[in-house]
Order: structure tokens, then C-alpha cells, then sequence
């Protein structure tokens, strides 16, 4: 059984990575195709294959099968520059990369600051116990990068939304670690807007 978007159409690839017509893209997707489900025209990314067969390969495949959705290999901090810009950059619970600490924060809002159009977003969706997506982190370092004049870009940080069990992802969507056999509960979504 196919996996569908939000439109109820079948999630694609994107073969020409990053040159599509495509303007979201999500960093550490992993297994999940959170991406693809509610912003289908998103570019899906992990630093790492995780040695399971693209989706492309199976005759079926579901949200639950043992298979990958990504159109590409691709670090956020690592690796080198895009070419291009886009208007939404998703992390769905980032691991050892994002707003953990001051340094963490700076490379992070520096690399989304370079990938992101003026107006773009960085959806973040995570837990409040994740160091690297908590909001109070991305507030706190953000307001310290600010005041020492140690960032290029200006971002405004939203307030956090409320994730529980009503909300459309967590009904629609399995979140995992990343051993995608463990199932987590986001509990916090936000938006980070490049200003300048």
C-alpha cells in the first residue's frame, strides 16, 4: 500500500536533488517521510544511509516497511553549499545537531541562515526533554548570539504549539528515534523566520 500526502497522493521522489521545482526540505529524515506526507513537494535528507532499500525498490511499501524515503544524502552542517535557497527547512526531533547549547546554536542558525530565503521558516518538531529542538534553548542562545553580535542573520523565534495526542501529526504521522524502531511523542512545534 502506497504511503499519501496530505492530498491523498502517492509521496515521489525527486531525482534531480536539489535542482527540482522543490522549495521545502527536511534534514535527518531518516525512515520517516514527514516531509513528503504535509509539504509533498519537500526534498527528504539524512547524513547517513540507513541501509535499508529505497522505497522506489519495493513493488509495496507502507509507513510501516523496512525502507527509506530519501531523496538524497545530504549533512546540514557538513556539507558544502546547495546552490539555491528554500523556503522551509524541517527538523523532526534533530539529534547531536540544532539549538543544544551556544556553539551548537550559532553553526546551526549560521548553515539555516545561508539555506533559507528572506521569510523562510525552520519548522522545528521535537520533545522539550531534546536539548537540540528544545524552544527555551533556540530563545536563550539566539538572544545571547544577538547580543554579542556573533550571528549574520536575523531570526524570530514563535512560541512554541502544544503537540498532543489530537494534533494532526501526532495522529497522522510515526515519529522515531534515530534506531527507527523506537516510536517517540513530539510534544513542541515552532517556527524560526529569517528576517534578514
Amino acid at each position: 500500500m502506497a504511503i499519501l500526502d496530505i492530498f491523498n497522493n502517492e509521496i515521489v521522489e525527486f531525482v534531480n536533488f536539489p535542482n527540482d521545482q522543490v522549495f521545502s526540505i527536511e534534514f535527518g529524515a531518516g525512515r520517516g517521510c514527514f516531509g513528503k506526507k504535509f509539504l509533498p513537494a519537500c526534498y527528504l535528507t539524512d547524513a547517513v544511509n540507513n541501509n535499508l532499500p529505497h522505497f522506489r525498490e519495493l513493488e509495496e511499501y507502507s509507513e510501516n516497511s523496512q525502507c527509506h524515503y530519501l531523496d538524497s544524502m545530504y549533512d546540514f552542517i557538513n556539507s558544502e553549499d546547495l546552490g539555491r535557497t528554500f523556503t522551509k527547512l524541517i527538523f523532526c526531533n534533530p539529534y547531536d545537531f540544532g539549538v543544544g547549547g551556544y556553539g551548537e546554536t550559532k553553526q546551526f542558525l549560521s548553515r539555516a541562515g545561508q539555506l533559507l530565503d528572506v521569510g523562510g521558516e525552520i519548522l522545528m518538531i521535537g520533545g522539550v526533554k531534546n536539548r537540540w529542538v528544545k524552544h527555551k534553548n533556540a530563545v536563550t542562545f539566539y538572544e545571547e548570539l544577538i547580543a554579542h553580535n556573533n550571528l549574520s542573520y536575523e531570526f524570530q523565534i514563535s512560541q512554541p504549539i502544544v503537540l498532543d495526542e489530537n494534533h494532526e501529526y501526532r495522529q497522522n504521522h510515526v515519529f522515531t528515534l534515530c534506531d527507527i524502531n523506537v516510536e517517540i511523542k513530539p510534544t513542541q512545534m515552532y517556527k524560526i523566520t529569517k528576517v534578514a
